[in-house]
């Protein structure tokens, strides 16, 4: 199974756009060290909403 490491920010600026990272079936790692808790929260929603996971 392949894996897909990234920043939070970046996977949620290019939803939508040619850079949008294909991360379906593979494991996301995602590296977050000083973005705050509620921000973190609304981009993992952003992105559930998207239909990335």
């Amino acid at each position: 199974m392949p894996s897909r490491a990234s920043v939070i920010w970046l996977l949620t600026t290019r939803l939508g756009t040619a850079y949008q990272a294909d991360i379906h079936g593979a494991i996301l790692l995602i590296e977050e060290v000083a973005e705050p808790a509620f921000r973190f929260d609304l981009m993992l929603t952003h992105l559930k909403q998207a239909g990335i996971f």
